[in-house]
């Protein structure tokens, strides 16, 4: 079983192969979802990806793999909803591949590199999505390339200035300069992701500053 970040809500991991996602809140509990998963092989961690999926780590003869499966598509009624075809799809790694739960994905480590596995946000869709008619002026920090980070905050200028409705220019200007911080870190090896960043102390803000 595996609690969230917010320790809200857990996942339990039945030898039917049945998931069930628990709000640990109310008293007595409350089973919000059951999920049939379908996988082979030996089971490792069960681990949270963001607030809406989670993946299940299958050990193989030559591979580490992690199979990601969504929580999205709840009907909002109080009875248990049971979900199948949740799959998403399945990443592949080295047998020596470990995983750890961070804030916002799954941490992958090998003998060779570090990765950090990220659901896809609603604004990286609506900007990035194939043939999406969705605004999408503003993203945070899911672009990882600099020169696409550019393109995106240009085309988000280009937005403000068009638009009809009155735009804080001061909360376009402090995601700019969060993006130069995080891409300072890159540099320096500390890969950090905007929700990260956010979930630091001010101690730690702090510290962050003085290296940089």
């Amino acid at each position: 079983m595996e609690l969230d970040n917010d320790q809200c809500q857990l996942l339990l991991l039945h030898d039917s192969k049945i998931m069930q996602l628990i709000d640990v809140e109310v008293d007595d509990f409350q089973c919000l979802k059951q999920i049939k998963l379908e996988f082979n092989g030996e089971i490792g961690q069960v681990l949270w990806c963001g607030k809406s999926s989670f993946a299940i780590e299958q050990k193989l003869e030559s591979s580490n793999n992690l199979s990601i499966y969504s929580l999205e598509g709840t009907s909002g009624s109080s009875q248990t909803e049971i979900m199948e075809n949740t799959f998403n799809s399945t990443f592949s790694f080295s047998s020596d591949a470990r995983f750890n739960t961070d804030i916002d994905g799954i941490r992958v480590f090998t003998r060779r590199s570090t990765s950090l596995l990220l659901p896809i946000q609603d604004a990286s869709k609506s900007v990035l999505g194939l043939g999406s008619n969705e605004p999408g002026a503003l993203l945070y920090g899911s672009a990882v390339d600099s020169k696409l980070q550019k393109q995106l905050l240009k085309a988000a200028s280009i937005g403000m200035r068009r638009c009809q409705r009155p735009y804080d220019a001061d909360k376009f200007v402090r995601i700019c300069r969060l993006l130069r911080v995080l891409n300072a870190l890159r540099l320096m090896g500390i890969p950090l992701t905007f929700t990260q960043l956010e979930e630091l102390s001010p101690g730690q803000k702090q510290f962050l500053k003085n290296i940089l």
